[in-house]
């Protein structure tokens, strides 16, 4: 009972943060074995990371999709609401958050994406800002989402499917 997998090790670390001691969950942990160390070991939180699905749907049907996109229908995230939620967070948290990730779905179906990186950076100067895709459609942007990417200092994060796609190719065009 002295092995516990790494990822085994994060989840009940996550979870003592999260569920309060007197809870049945909390209980069960104990009883089955997983030693819980007090909540003082757990460094208050100095900075956010947060990832924001803009859209829910994607352009693929991926069996392994964690976001259900195959099965979403199509979402896309107000842009008003969403600008007026990142002046809020700015204001709750000094304008400092260490990173955005913009997720979805697939997030370069949103019509208006390129807005939204302006809106974040205008709220957070010194943020990472980085989306994720699949990539499919990455040779088909225009040459004023790539000047928008460059101007917000955004990060594309590829996620790796069994597709084709040609890498070097889109390395040129961003």
């Amino acid at each position: 009972m002295g092995y516990m997998p790494n990822f085994l090790r994060v989840i009940r670390d996550n979870i003592v943060k999260i569920i309060p001691e007197n809870s049945w969950l909390f209980k069960r942990m104990a009883l089955v074995g997983f030693k819980i160390a007090a909540r003082q070991k757990h460094k208050r939180r100095t900075s956010m990371k947060i990832d924001i699905p803009v859209v829910e749907h994607c352009n693929l049907s991926c069996k392994c999709c964690t976001a259900f996109g195959p099965l979403a229908k199509e979402y896309f995230l107000d842009l008003g609401t969403y600008e007026k939620d990142m002046k809020r967070l700015a204001e709750l948290t000094n304008n400092i958050l260490e990173s955005v990730c913009f997720t979805g779905g697939e997030p370069l179906l949103h019509p208006r994406l390129t807005e939204m990186f302006d809106i974040v950076r205008a709220c957070f100067k010194d943020t990472d800002l980085s989306f994720m895709t699949n990539g499919i459609l990455l040779p088909k942007m225009s040459v004023e989402f790539w000047e928008n990417c460059r101007k917000n200092d955004v990060c594309v994060s590829l996620s790796r499917y069994p597709i084709q796609l040609d890498i070097d190719e889109i390395k040129k065009i961003a």
